[in-house]
């Protein structure tokens, strides 16, 4: 996404911000990078190698697959083992 320009306008994440540069030379995003573990902006989720849950998250909010409480409690259970009522 990098190379190819979608991460130049939009917030976004990676595994570093260093690393991003190095591996992509035409990187211009910058100003738009987030040290979080995942990112959603215009319809782009980002996230870096170790956010397959919170990556899943973001994914399931922007579908709009359950409402908001039950997806933080999904989250809460794969990530922290914790199912909350």
């Amino acid at each position: 996404m990098g190379r190819l320009g979608f991460l130049d306008n939009r917030y976004h994440t990676s595994n570093d911000l260093h690393y991003l540069k190095s591996i992509v030379a035409s990187y211009k995003g910058d100003k738009y990078y987030k040290n979080e573990l995942a990112v959603l902006d215009k319809n782009i989720i980002t996230a870096c190698g170790i956010a397959p849950i919170e990556f899943a998250k973001e994914v399931f909010f922007d579908i709009d697959l359950y409402p908001e409480n039950h997806i933080e409690k999904w989250y809460q259970l794969f990530k922290n083992g914790v199912w909350d009522e």
